[in-house]
């Protein structure tokens, strides 16, 4: 049983975060990819 007390919640988040951290990783460099497609994409309609 964890425990409930914000120590136990960070403790909890850390695990998260430690095995899901690949999956972040991947998610930011899509979102960056994109934001920087849009932006090329953005600048060429200028031109």
């Amino acid at each position: 049983m964890k425990s409930y007390t914000t120590n136990g919640y960070i403790e909890n988040l850390r695990d998260y975060v430690k095995e899901h951290k690949k999956y972040f990783i991947e998610a930011s460099i899509f979102i960056l990819t994109c934001v920087f497609l849009g932006g090329f994409a953005y600048i060429f309609s200028l031109i």
